[in-house]
């Protein structure tokens, strides 16, 4: 899916701007990763990179691609399957195009 023009505002939920909501799935984390071009190329190669480690059961990732053919693309990563790590055909990726104050984005921004 793409979302355009999403702006997560400032730093607290006080200052949220847009939120999204996640029927039917608990969201008990939030993060953000750099990942580098070619760790991104592919569903597959996204997977291996935002693994277990990276993202927890119940959590949300944003990632930022930091170069390569994808350079500067945002895709939000949550979890839907409550299995540990990134699973494309089961876990929701959403490609933020246009966003605003990234650097706002926290738990506050997601709603289960």
């Amino acid at each position: 899916d793409i979302l355009k023009n999403f702006d997560f505002g400032g730093l607290d939920a006080a200052s949220a701007v847009d939120r999204l909501h996640f029927e039917g799935t608990t969201i008990t984390g939030a993060s953000y990763v750099d990942l580098q071009g070619p760790q991104f190329n592919t569903h597959l190669a996204l997977e291996t990179a935002i693994n277990g480690t990276v993202m927890q059961a119940g959590g949300a990732v944003l990632v930022h691609v930091l170069n390569g053919v994808a350079a500067g693309t945002n895709v939000l990563l949550v979890d839907y399957n409550g299995v540990a790590g990134y699973q494309a055909a089961t876990d929701y990726a959403i490609n933020l195009v246009g966003v605003s104050n990234i650097a706002g984005f926290d738990l506050s921004d997601l709603l289960a």
